[in-house]
């Protein structure tokens, strides 16, 4: 599982600190090859001009603020992307291909993004 994210280069667009140093210390330990870290929107739209990414995983809420403009990106560049909340599975949205509920386990953030890469 954790093979498919080996090497990968990764955006992290999360506005909780905690939530995304355990997010970033999972996915070296997996062997990704880079991880970025964003925690707004605006940071997130910026990173993703200058940067290019293999996968992507998108907090819906940054700060109060739907991360919708992140998705649409993201999708407009072919970066595929992983979208967690802490509101519940039952999210129901076009730009929400693939949805992983907070809280999450390891084993299930690994798998989440190893299925957007196989």
């Amino acid at each position: 599982m954790t093979q498919a994210i080996e090497g990968k280069h990764i955006l992290l667009a999360e506005d909780d600190e905690l939530v995304a140093f355990t997010v970033e210390d999972i996915l070296l330990h997996a062997k990704a090859g880079s991880l970025t870290m964003a925690a707004s929107v605006r940071e997130a739209l910026r990173i993703l001009e200058n940067g290019s990414f293999d996968l992507a995983i998108v907090d819906i809420n940054l700060n109060g603020e739907a991360s919708w403009p992140v998705a649409t990106e993201l999708r407009r560049l072919g970066i595929p992307y992983l979208s967690v909340t802490g509101y519940g599975d039952m999210l129901d949205h076009e730009l929400v291909t693939a949805l992983l509920p907070k809280p999450y386990s390891m084993q299930q953030l690994l798998k989440a993004t190893a299925a957007l890469v196989s």
